[in-house]
C-alpha cells in the first residue's frame, strides 16, 4: 500500500466519535423520516445503528462488540443484595 493509498484510506474511515454523533442523530430523528428513508432506499436504521456500534466498538479496542458498562470483576466481587448474603 502506498503513503498516498494509506492517506485516501485514513480520510475515508469514520472515527468512533463519528460513528456515535451518527447513532446519536439516527436515535433522535423523527420516526416519520426515518420510516420514510428506509422504505424509499431500502435500509433498517436498526441495523445501521448495529453496524456503527460495532465499528465504533472495533475502533475503541472493545472485542466482539462487547461493550459492558462496568468491569467484569466488579460484577463478580460486588455484593447482589442482602438475600444473597445468605448463602
Amino acid at each position: 500500500m502506498s503513503t498516498l493509498s494509506f492517506l485516501n484510506q485514513m480520510n475515508t474511515e469514520l472515527t468512533s466519535a463519528e460513528c456515535d454523533a451518527l447513532i446519536d442523530l439516527i436515535l433522535h430523528s423523527p420516526n416519520r423520516i426515518t420510516d420514510k428513508t428506509s422504505e424509499e432506499l431500502g435500509v433498517s436504521f436498526r441495523t445501521i445503528r448495529k453496524k456503527l456500534g460495532l465499528h465504533a466498538d472495533k475502533l475503541d479496542g472493545i472485542p466482539n462488540g462487547v461493550n459492558v458498562p462496568y468491569p467484569v470483576d466488579e460484577v463478580s466481587t460486588g455484593r447482589v443484595g442482602k438475600d444473597m448474603d445468605l448463602l
